[in-house]
Order: structure tokens, then C-alpha cells, then sequence
């Protein structure tokens, strides 16, 4: 981020001015801070939406990172450490090359391998049979006419 720094104007005899007393000395200096002051003012609105910005895309990162390494959501601690550590190693990398080499190198340090997720399938009903009906109707058994005969009579 670029600062515009506004140069302070000084007339020759307010120049000349500050050798001959210590109060126009002091006079300078209070209007030197004026100024710093009143250029950080400035700058303040635009540096805080650049943080804010940077962060609302780190947030992004990481939430994208564990979405795609979510075996070491469980250890978010121990990941940080390590990115803090490749990052202070590799200070020329990306955020991304810093990402990915701390998912490779928490995993060595712990011992986990990249568990790779099986694409969904649809789920598949077992092969019963196509009958709607839920129960069974008991059937009577068939009977020879000489039984019938005999059933009807009892």
C-alpha cells in the first residue's frame, strides 16, 4: 500500500525563526505531529478494508483446506503449528504451497494416511420380491371334495 506524504511547507523566515527562540522550535514539532497524525487518519480506512479483505480470503482458504483434508479437522492445532513452521522455512511460498505442504507433513508427523472418499452410490434395495403387500393373507389349504364334504358337515 502506497502512502501519499504530503511535504510541509516552511517560509524562509519561519525557518530562520526556529534558531532564534526554543518555542518556535516547539511550534514545528507540534505542527510536524499535526501532519503525521493527520495522514495516518487517512490511511486508516483503507488499510483496516485491505486486512479485513486478506483475512475474509484466509478464512476462505482454510475452511476449503479442511473441507478437502477433513481427516485433520480433529487436529486443527497441530496443523497451524506445522504451517507456522513451513512458512517460516519457505517464506517466498504461496499460501497455497504452504497449505498443502503442512496437510503432507501433518500427516507424516502423525502418522495418517490421506483417507480418499469413495464417490456415493446410489443406495441399492435388496433383491426381494416385487409384492406390494405388506402382509401375507393365510390360505386354507386345499382339500379333496371328500374333505369338503366332511368340513361342511362339522
Amino acid at each position: 500500500m502506497e502512502v501519499e506524504l504530503k511535504p510541509l511547507e516552511l517560509s524562509k523566515e519561519e525557518f530562520d525563526a526556529i534558531f532564534e527562540a526554543p518555542e518556535h522550535l516547539v511550534g514545528l514539532l507540534n505542527k510536524v505531529r499535526e501532519s503525521a497524525v493527520e495522514q495516518v487518519l487517512r490511511t486508516i480506512p483503507t488499510v483496516t478494508a485491505q486486512i479485513v479483505n486478506q483475512q475474509t480470503v484466509l478464512n476462505r482458504m482454510v475452511q476449503d483446506f479442511y473441507t478437502a483434508n477433513n481427516d485433520l479437522a480433529g487436529v486443527k492445532p497441530f496443523v497451524a503449528v506445522v504451517a507456522n513452521e513451513i512458512a517460516a522455512r519457505n517464506p517466498g511460498w504461496t499460501v497455497e504451497q504452504v497449505f498443502a505442504e503442512a496437510a503432507v507433513e501433518s500427516r507424516n508427523r502423525l502418522n495418517l494416511k490421506k483417507t480418499v472418499s469413495k464417490p456415493s452410490q446410489p443406495e441399492r434395495k435388496p433383491g426381494l420380491p416385487a409384492n406390494t403387500q405388506s402382509r401375507r393373507v393365510p390360505t386354507t389349504p386345499r382339500l379333496s371334495q371328500l374333505e369338503q364334504e366332511l368340513q361342511d358337515l362339522m
